[in-house]
């Protein structure tokens, strides 16, 4: 599964991802000059591993990420923090291209490809741009037309709108922010993506 943020398509595609300081911490500091366990965890490790059990993880799901129960703002107010940009923008084609590049991988593979979407403030249909990143509707509309393309061209290639141009139906009771959903909204999303998920790779 791949968030598609429609937004962020005219980014700068030739900066290296720095993942929040990734490539200074020391633990990648660490993996790394193990070349990264290629041959697989030294037994020390696996052992330390081994050794904890749920009852050492309490408040925590299996990915280390904090389990409380944050209901957050409701969808509040919808904002808008970038400006429309052109289909045809040569960052857009390049963000593009890569994506075509990764399907056509995957699909090599025998891998799904699920694009995903996400919900925003239903008031964002009221807007001139279908979410807090934008773009328009207009744009979106052909950005939409292009993926419809590439899922008829590579049958491992499905996308999911779950945002819908704002015609969905997540409450303002499942919403954290404007543009994310909390808990309850993420939980019904997850078995709608399960469910779905299901249809392909039978």
């Amino acid at each position: 599964m791949l968030d598609l943020t429609p937004g962020f398509l005219n980014n700068n595609r030739w900066q290296a991802p720095r993942l929040n300081g990734l490539y200074d911490s020391k633990g990648y500091e660490l993996d790394a000059k193990n070349d990264f366990y290629r041959g697989g965890l030294p037994g020390q490790a696996l052992s330390a591993i081994a050794s904890f059990t749920d009852a050492d993880w309490q408040g925590v799901d299996s990915n280390g990420y904090d389990l409380a129960d944050n209901t957050g703002f409701g969808w509040g107010q919808p904002i808008i923090d970038k400006a429309d940009y052109d289909i045809n923008d040569s960052m857009v084609r390049a963000s593009l291209s890569e994506l075509t590049i990764l399907a056509d991988s995957a699909a090599g593979k025998k891998v799904h490809l699920l694009l995903v979407n996400f919900p925003e403030n239903t008031e964002y249909r009221n807007t001139p741009m279908i979410g807090r990143y934008g773009p328009s509707h207009a744009t979106y509309g052909n950005l939409v037309a292009w993926i419809d393309s590439l899922c008829m061209r590579n049958a491992y290639v499905h996308f999911y709108d779950a945002n819908m141009n704002g015609n969905h139906d997540y409450t303002s009771d499942e919403a954290q922010d404007c543009n994310h959903l909390n808990y309850k909204g993420a939980r019904r999303l997850s078995a709608r993506i399960d469910s779905l998920i299901q249809t392909f790779i039978q």
